[in-house]
C-alpha cells in the first residue's frame, strides 16, 4: 500500500508539472520528484543494504540568490542485527533490522547562477522524521520471531548541494548530494507487536536477556549520504 501511495503521489506531481507547461507568467514556486541512494549507517546494525529514498522537493524563490526549500522523503533501509549465541542451548540468534521512515525538512537555500542555464545551490534544513522499525529475528538462520515497534518522531537535520540544469524556462533536471541524520533520543523503543515463538527462559544472566536488551534499548542514530537525481518544474 505504501508503494502504491508513493507511486500515485509521484504521478500527481508529474501530471501537475505537465500542466504547468501552459503559457503564462512564471511564479516563484518550483517543485519536483526525486530518487536517491548511497551509504546509510545505523548503530544497531553491523551491515546495511537496500537503502534508497523517494520524495519530492519544493522551493520558493525570494530573490535570485536566496530561497526557502522543503523536502518530503520516504527512507527505506535494511540491516543485519549482531548475533548472539550460547553453546549447548540450540539457540543462535540473529536477525534483520528494517527501517521504513518518512522525513520532512525545511530550511534556507543559497543559489548561484552559472552559464548555460546551470545553477548550483547549497541548503541546510531541519525537521522531523517518523521512525518506524521492524525486526525479523532468526534462530540458526531460520525464522523465529517478528518484532514491530511503535513509530515516534525524531528531530532531523541535513546539509546538501544541488546542480540544476534548466532545459526550458520551466523544466530542469538536477543531481544532488545530501548528508542527512537524526538525533539519537536515547529513549527505549516501545514494542508494538511480537509474533512467532517466545524467547527461551534465561540460561544465565547474559543469555538471552542481553540479546533482548540489544533489540529494545538501541534506538540508534540514522545517518546517510544520499546521492540522487530529480526533476524540477517552475509553476
Amino acid at each position: 500500500m505504501q508503494k502504491t501511495l508513493l507511486t500515485a503521489c509521484l504521478a500527481v506531481l508529474c501530471f501537475t508539472g505537465i500542466q504547468a507547461q501552459s503559457s503564462g507568467a512564471l511564479s516563484r514556486f518550483t517543485f519536483g520528484p526525486e530518487i536517491g541512494s548511497g551509504l546509510a549507517l545505523q548503530t544497531c546494525c553491523s551491515d546495511m543494504w537496500g537503502f534508497y529514498t523517494l520524495g519530492a522537493n519544493s522551493e520558493y524563490r525570494f530573490t535570485r540568490y536566496w530561497s526557502a526549500e522543503a523536502a518530503l522523503r520516504y527512507i527505506n533501509m535494511e540491516g543485519e542485527i549482531s548475533g548472539y549465541s550460547y553453546g549447548g542451548t540450540g539457540y543462535d540468534f540473529g536477525g534483520f533490522h528494517q527501517v521504513r521512515n518518512f522525513a520532512l525538512t525545511v530550511g534556507p537555500r543559497f543559489n548561484l547562477p552559472m552559464r548555460k542555464g546551470r545553477e548550483f545551490s547549497i541548503s541546510g534544513k531541519a525537521g522531523l522524521m517518523l521512525n518506524r522499525i521492524r525486526q525479523d529475528i532468526t534462530n540458526n538462520s531460520r525464522p523465529y520471531q517478528t518484532r514491530t515497534y511503535s513509530g515516534h518522531l525524531l528531530p532531523t537535520f541535513e546539509l546538501g548541494g544541488r546542480l540544476t540544469r534548466w532545459l526550458t524556462d520551466r523544466v530542469a533536471v538536477e543531481s544532488f548530494l545530501t548528508y542527512f541524520a537524526n538525533t539519537d533520543d536515547g529513549v527505549t523503543r516501545k514494542l508494538k507487536s511480537e509474533e512467532g515463538l517466545p524467547f527461551p527462559a534465561p540460561v544465565n544472566d547474559e543469555f538471552p536477556g542481553n540479546f533482548i536488551r540489544r533489540l529494545n534499548d538501541r534506538p540508534g542514530e540514522l545517518a546517510m549520504i544520499n546521492i540522487g537525481l530529480g526533476i524540477r518544474v517552475r509553476l
